[in-house]
C-alpha cells in the first residue's frame, strides 16, 4: 500500500467514477483500475463493488475513505509543516468564497497574511454557499468561506456570526421610510429574485408562496449585480444585512422583516483533514478583521 494507491482510491471514492477520478488525476482509466485492484489485494477486501453502469463503495471502502482523506493531507502538508517549525510559516491555502465576500473582505485580509507571512501563498475561488461543501469533500478547496447551510459528517463548520434576510428599496420609492414589513406583504411588493437558488430552502418556499407573479427576473447570482435595478426604483429585494454593511450602496434603504431568517455564515473545511499552521494564521486574520466589522459568535457547529 502506498500513497499514491490511497490517492486513486479517494479520488475515485469522491466521484463515484473510475472515469471521472483518471480525468481529474490526469491519468488512464486502466492505470486507476490496477491501483485499486493492489489496494485491495495488500487490505484483503473489497473496497467498491458495481450496480450495472455505476460503482458502490463497501462498508470496508467508507472506513478507508475517512482514514484516507486525513493521511493524504498529512503527506502532502509534511514539506511545508517542517518548513514551519519556529517562527516560519510556509504554505499554500485554497479558499471558496462568494463574490462580494472575495471582493470586498478577503483583500485585506489576504494582504495582511502576505504582508506578515512572505511565505505563504493563496488560491481564491468564487464559489456559492451551495458548491461550498462538495468543493471541500473533493479537496479542491481547504477552506469554504459562506452561508453555513447544511453539512454531512465529513464537513465541521465554525459560525462566525449570524446574519439575516432584510429588504432593500430605492432612497427614493414610496416604501423607503418603512420600519418593517412581513413576508405576506411581498405580494405588494415588485420582487426582485435570483433565480438559480442561492437562497435556502425555507427563504426560496416562503417567497414562492407571498410574492406577486409580475417579478422582473434576472438571472443575477448575487446581490451586488441586482442593487442598480433597485436603485432606479424598478423593484426591490431581499438580502442578507451582512452584505448590505459590506457593500454600504448608496441611495439604498433597508427594510426589515417582521419574520426572522437567520443566516448563520462562518468557516467550513474538512473534518477529517488537520488545518495547517498558515491556515491557522489565516483564520485568525479573518476573524480580527470580521470583529471590527460585525458582531462574532465563535461557536462552532459539528
Amino acid at each position: 500500500m502506498n500513497i499514491i494507491q490511497l490517492k486513486y482510491f479517494k479520488y475515485v471514492a469522491d466521484e463515484m467514477s473510475v472515469t471521472k477520478a483518471a480525468r481529474r488525476l490526469f491519468v488512464t482509466q486502466s492505470a486507476v483500475s490496477q491501483q485499486i485492484r493492489l489496494l485491495e489485494e495488500r487490505l484483503e477486501c473489497k473496497l467498491f463493488y458495481r450496480r450495472g453502469q455505476h460503482i458502490q463503495i463497501t462498508q470496508d471502502g467508507e472506513f478507508l475513505y475517512l482514514k484516507a482523506k486525513g493521511i493524504i493531507s498529512q503527506f502532502e502538508g509534511l514539506r511545508d509543516e517542517l518548513k514551519s517549525r519556529g517562527e516560519n510559516v510556509v504554505g499554500k491555502i485554497r479558499i471558496g468564497s462568494g463574490p462580494i465576500v472575495s471582493k470586498e473582505l478577503l483583500p485585506d485580509v489576504v494582504s495582511n497574511v502576505l504582508t506578515n507571512y512572505p511565505d505563504v501563498s493563496f488560491s481564491l475561488f468564487e464559489c456559492y454557499s451551495r458548491n461550498l461543501q462538495k468543493a471541500i469533500i473533493e479537496s479542491r478547496i481547504d477552506l469554504g468561506l459562506g452561508q453555513i447551510i447544511r453539512h454531512d459528517e465529513r464537513i465541521v463548520a465554525e459560525k462566525l456570526f449570524t446574519g439575516r434576510q432584510v429588504l432593500i428599496c430605492s432612497a427614493q420609492s414610496e416604501w423607503h421610510s418603512l420600519k418593517s414589513v412581513s413576508l405576506r406583504d411581498l405580494s405588494k411588493f415588485n420582487l426582485i429574485r435570483r433565480v438559480e437558488k442561492v437562497e435556502n430552502d425555507y427563504f426560496d418556499k416562503e417567497i414562492q408562496e407571498n410574492s406577486s407573479g409580475n417579478e422582473l427576473q434576472l438571472q443575477a447570482m448575487n446581490t451586488e449585480t441586482i442593487i442598480p435595478y433597485v436603485r432606479r426604483g424598478m423593484g426591490v429585494t431581499l438580502a442578507p444585512d451582512y452584505i448590505i454593511n459590506l457593500l454600504k450602496p448608496e441611495g439604498i434603504s433597508v427594510i426589515n422583516l417582521e419574520e426572522e431568517i437567520p443566516i448563520s455564515w462562518g468557516i467550513i473545511r474538512d473534518k477529517f483533514r488537520l488545518i495547517s499552521k498558515a491556515e491557522q494564521i489565516f483564520i485568525d486574520s479573518l476573524k480580527q478583521k470580521l470583529s471590527a466589522l460585525l458582531p462574532m459568535e465563535s461557536n462552532v457547529d459539528l
